[in-house]
């Protein structure tokens, strides 16, 4: 049985049960209207998948095959139990969210067998309190609202019950168009409307704001540059994708700054009914090293950054909201930690240390955050991504964290599909739920069950081809943007592989050629399989494949560079007119994909990176 995430007890039994026209599904009378919603849609769904939809009533009189919908309260309000005998089937949750995560349940066994599913008993409840997506709206992509539809969806399916969207200054505040002119932002209505879609999947919808670091793109309007930490006209700079995530700080000792996040919050905050508000204060960088050095020598930047985290968190608390913040910056001054606001939650996201114990022996609240290491790439690092889920979803549920956040940046223009993304989101969403679920020696059934469940690819070899095409990807988006964007400091360019050079030099010349060879071949795999699956979303494999397209452009790329530099390159059809051409038809596929589940957004930028690469490689051939 493929099913995700994996109960924590399944314990099959003889028989079958048959749906048939005489199914119904009869509700308890104790269920309010207010919890019908996820009835109605279960009834829909198996429509669609039985051919034919069950009444729903509150009466079992006259019905031989019912579907019981039982609520019996419990501490656990997201616990369940799934009974199926050969005549009924009994849905039990200990609150309404149980109940939803019943259901779940069942519509992934009736995927597989259909008509005639096994009986068996089930009983289920999560391991992590909290289990959500922290999804990126900040770098040039924003789905369009029936799109976010669709992904509360999914997430709803495997059990997932928070969606955080990150806004930099991608939200139509009303107060400062400067912040999101030309970005086509979300708006006051579609979070609303958003908001209560989530609410109906028993999903919470928290804001996620900046509110101190990573102010780039507010700051570059000249009615605020005067708010940066470092004294420079920020306004006449042009764009960079690397610039905008390398630095701009709220300059803590004006008070237009906290007068500035007030507003922002102000307008933000209403609009969900969660009473969390994530102001992120993650990666201060430049703090202390301009307007306010003096103070910084005088008090440690330790201190200017807890000042200004307390300041926001008291306009938080003004909307009866708690904050949550990012951990990196506070574990630089651990002795510090005490000195966060008292109620906030800290999202905790080192990969490198076991940072968990720090926040647990401080008595602080805390999630545990995998990065989907989809950031500046076409293809996720799969291989990074199972690494870092594995070891710190059971770390983090070994020290108390009370929630777990996947994470989905978009660096670099957020040029990753949310599609190929799935795999580690799932993955981790299932571990959230039961952590001793998988692990490094069965990572390949869970492959196969993610295959099935979200492409319908019963071969099961979905996930693999995935994976291998992960490890081919050697050259990514963003050493191509190292090469073509000015911003990238001198002391970047010696300090990282990823500089421009790394192109000719790093990796090898026969490293990224078999790389560039495999992928012809891993294409040709995944476009067999797309052509048998029977995916419920008719885009995902179109996006793979697109997906998997630019990963070999980006290895031709390079191949050409270290021709140009006059290393020796095997002998293939590579021409810079030939590639340049093909970077041409590539943006074509790619923008009409883009538009089918986003808006524009700053989709134009991702185009003229594209064609000025192109540009660059003809030069090459004069």
């Amino acid at each position: 049985m493929k099913l995700l995430p994996v109960p924590k007890k399944l314990i099959f039994d003889d028989g079958y049960f048959t749906f048939n026209r005489e199914c119904a599904i009869v509700i308890d009378k104790n269920l309010n209207i207010s919890e019908l919603d996820p009835l109605f849609t279960l009834a829909d769904k198996l429509e669609d998948i039985i051919g034919f939809r069950p009444t729903i009533t509150r009466t079992d009189k006259g019905i031989k095959n019912p579907i019981y919908i039982r609520l019996i309260p419990g501490n656990n309000k997201e616990a369940y139990n799934c009974e199926i005998f050969k005549n009924k089937i009994i849905l039990t949750g200990h609150g309404s969210a149980g109940i939803f995560y019943a259901m779940q349940t069942l519509l992934q066994i009736i995927r597989q067998s259909e008509r005639k599913i096994p009986c068996l008993k089930i009983e289920d409840a999560p391991d992590y309190k909290v289990r959500g997506l922290y999804f990126d709206i900040a770098r040039g992509k924003i789905p369009a609202l029936d799109e976010l539809y669709k992904m509360v969806d999914r997430l709803a399916s495997y059990k997932v019950n928070q969606f955080q969207l990150y806004i930099e200054y991608t939200f139509a505040f009303r107060q400062h168009p400067d912040i999101w002119g030309g970005a086509d932002p979300i708006t006051a209505e579609e979070i609303i409307k958003l908001n209560e879609y989530c609410k109906k999947n028993h999903i919470e919808l928290v804001p996620s704001l900046s509110t101190f670091g990573h102010f780039g793109m507010p700051i570059k309007s000249k009615r605020k540059e005067h708010l940066n930490e470092m004294d420079i006209k920020a306004s006449e700079g042009n764009f960079s994708w690397w610039e905008r995530v390398g630095g701009y700080t709220l300059d803590v000792s004006n008070h237009e700054s906290i007068q500035l996040v007030e507003e922002m919050i102000d307008e933000l905050a209403p609009l969900f009914s969660t009473k969390i508000f994530n102001i992120c204060c993650d990666e201060t960088w430049d703090l202390g090293e301009g307007k306010n050095k003096a103070l910084a020598e005088k008090f440690g930047k330790g201190k200017l950054y807890c000042d200004f985290v307390n300041k926001i968190a008291k306009i938080v608390n003004k909307h009866n909201m708690i904050p949550m913040i990012w951990g990196d910056v506070i574990l630089h001054h651990p002795e510090l930690i005490e000195e966060l606001p008292k109620d906030a939650i800290v999202l905790n996201y080192d990969t490198q240390n076991c940072s968990s114990p720090k926040f647990k022996n401080a008595n602080v609240c805390f999630y545990t955050c995998v990065q989907l290491s989809v950031q500046d790439k076409w293809w996720p690092d799969i291989d990074t991504a199972i690494k870092n889920i594995l070891q710190l979803l059971k770390e983090g549920y070994e020290y108390g964290a009370i929630g777990y956040l996947s994470n989905e940046w978009g660096d670099a223009g957020h040029i990753n599909f949310h599609t190929n993304a799935l795999f580690a989101t799932i993955l981790g969403s299932s571990l959230s739920w039961n952590v001793d679920s998988y692990n490094a020696e069965n990572i390949e059934q869970f492959g196969k069950n993610f295959s099935f469940l979200e492409f319908g690819d019963t071969t099961g070899k979905t996930a693999s081809v995935i994976h291998e095409i992960s490890k081919n990807q050697i050259i990514s988006w963003k050493d191509i943007n190292f090469w073509i964007d000015h911003f990238i400091p001198q002391d970047w360019r010696e300090k990282t592989t990823n500089a421009p050079d790394s192109l000719v030099n790093i990796p090898d010349t026969k490293q990224v050629f078999d790389a560039w060879d495999n992928m012809k071949i891993l294409y040709e795999k995944l476009a067999d399989i797309a052509a048998e699956a029977k995916p419920v979303d008719l885009l995902v494999y179109k996006e793979m494949l697109l997906g998997a397209r630019g990963v070999s452009l980006m290895l031709e790329i390079s191949l050409l560079l270290k021709r140009a530099a006059g290393l020796a390159v095997p002998e293939s059809e590579l021409t810079f007119y030939g590639t340049a051409d093909r970077i041409r038809l590539f943006e074509t596929d790619f923008q009409k994909l883009w538009h089918k589940r986003n808006r524009p957004s700053e989709y134009y930028r991702i185009k003229l990176a594209l064609m000025k690469v192109a540009k660059l490689l003809e030069e090459f051939s004069e």
